[in-house]
């Protein structure tokens, strides 16, 4: 069964791009186009990984984040931020008493965005 995926982006190319990489390699996406939709959908449906956006209109990454955190339901599910704001190659806990949650970089490749999903799912070879 494949792992399912929620993606979290206000930006409709980089939702295509992203989803289309993702589902090329076997995982089930799932997207929506801001924070608020994407905790519905997290509420609403079992996620393996989540990757959020950080740069987003309605709320930052880290408060998609932190909202998820605070549910039961998403409390230990992975979560990647993905932000302009680091080269691609940066990778970092989020909160230092969280292993499940990292920022990255946002990927300038499909393949360090695999790696990184990846790693999150440890299914990383």
């Amino acid at each position: 069964m494949p792992k399912r995926l929620l993606l979290i982006d206000d930006n409709a190319d980089n939702r295509l791009a992203f989803a289309v990489r993702l589902k090329n390699h076997g995982f089930d996406v799932a997207v929506a186009g801001s924070g608020g939709e994407g905790l519905r959908l997290a509420e609403a449906q079992s996620h393996d990984l989540i990757l959020i956006d950080q740069r987003m209109p309605d709320q930052k990454g880290t408060e998609v984040y932190a909202a998820l955190r605070s549910r039961p339901s998403t409390a230990t599910v992975p979560i990647i931020i993905f932000t302009a704001d680091f080269p691609p190659e940066h990778w970092q806990p989020i909160a230092p008493d969280d292993p499940r949650g990292h920022i990255m970089g946002k990927p300038g490749t499909h393949v360090m965005l695999l790696r990184r999903v990846e790693e999150a799912l440890g299914t990383a070879g």
